[in-house]
């Protein structure tokens, strides 16, 4: 289910949601393994009455695995969605690399507030290109699983065993840079701390 509203000068949806629920059965066949993966995403947006164009998103995913299954069937989480649609599926934790967590089971949460900074829209005389806006957001992000952690905290850096559904949490900044590039390509720079 998608119902999302983004128009003109918004830098994020400002209205609706997204939600899916799916549940695979994989059957056993050759050397595969036999489990069933059941899992949930969804997305609240909104926006604050009193503040123009500022907007807030919260999001949750996850999905269960109904017994053992080898780590190469393990989910892992990313450290940026920008290639993604809204509502795919997606572990988001953003100050760690990608693949930081791996996991048979898996909850995950992000809070975000976005808002615009300023308009540029300059372009340069020489080249083919074109900055529009600038906006910024304060993130949060929180993960909850069953089964490993990439530790860079001790030496040697390796995959550490996670249990009993240990979480997981980060809070940052981000400044986002729209640009067009080639007179149609549009793209998004993002810095984030």
């Amino acid at each position: 289910y998608t119902d999302l509203s983004q128009s003109g000068d918004q830098i994020s949806p400002e209205a609706g949601g997204t939600a899916s629920i799916t549940s695979t059965h994989f059957l056993k066949a050759d050397n595969r393994e036999h489990y069933t993966l059941t899992s949930l995403a969804a997305a609240k947006y909104g926006k604050f009455p009193w503040l123009h164009h500022h907007a807030w998103m919260a999001r949750v995913s996850g999905q269960y695995v109904d017994r053992d299954i080898s780590v190469s069937n393990y989910d892992a989480s990313l450290s940026s969605t920008t290639s993604l649609p809204p509502g795919t599926q997606a572990y988001l934790m953003r100050g760690y690399v990608t693949g930081a967590f791996l996991g048979k089971s898996i909850a995950n949460g992000s809070l975000e507030y976005r808002f615009p900074m300023f308009r540029i829209d300059r372009g340069s005389d020489y080249a083919p290109i074109f900055f529009k806006r600038l906006s910024g957001a304060i993130v949060t992000d929180v993960i909850g699983l069953e089964g490993y952690q990439y530790d860079v905290t001790r030496e040697p850096k390796l995959y550490r065993r996670v249990t009993s559904w240990q979480a997981f949490g980060n809070a940052g900044a981000e400044l986002k840079l729209d640009v067009t590039l080639g007179y149609h390509l549009e793209f998004q720079i993002i810095l984030g701390a």
